[in-house]
């Protein structure tokens, strides 16, 4: 099991994915009821089986869409609102599961910070600064309701400084 993957330490960009077919008939296919995030949770349970390799090299250019676009993809709060949920499912697949409740609350912890912060940026450096306060409000909620915290923990602040003064390679 690759734990970056199932806690987003990495963009999961289907881009690019080669499969065997054998891997769609052992896992299972995309689950329809979890619209918007089931190329991460398809990709989530074939890493719980096989060993997956991830390129860091640019395969392609992908558009990040916006609230007026109409994309469903663009709701990418209740995405990833909906990925934090889905998340506790994937917790429970037999590898992960056998770690020990400490480890897969830390993944848990992780992946909820992650998310609020992402949402958070999102929120301050794309929707605020265009007048789109309808998704930067609902980014901010939803990261307020998966990491009550998020606003008042100083490494959230500095990781912003940094982004917004172009710094590159934070984590």
């Amino acid at each position: 099991m690759r734990w970056e993957l199932l806690e987003l330490a990495f963009p999961i960009m289907p881009l690019c994915v080669l499969l065997r077919k054998e891997c769609f008939l052992r896992v299972g296919l995309f689950n329809r009821r979890i619209n918007g995030i089931d190329d991460w949770d398809i990709f989530t349970r074939i890493a719980e089986i096989y060993p997956i390799a991830v390129v860091s090299t640019a395969v392609g250019i992908y558009r990040q869409p916006t609230p007026a676009s109409g994309q469903g993809s663009s709701a990418r709060a209740a995405q990833l609102r909906e990925l934090a949920h889905h998340q506790r499912q994937l917790l429970k697949l037999p590898r992960v599961a056998a770690a020990s409740p400490r480890v897969r609350g830390a993944v848990r912890r992780r992946t909820r910070k992650r998310i609020s912060e992402n949402l958070i940026w999102t929120a301050a450096k794309r929707h605020l600064p265009q007048g789109q306060l309808h998704p930067a409000y609902t980014n901010i909620s939803v990261a307020l309701r998966l990491d009550p915290l998020c606003f008042v923990r100083p490494e959230g602040y500095r990781k912003l400084a940094r982004k917004l003064r172009g710094e590159t390679a934070v984590q």
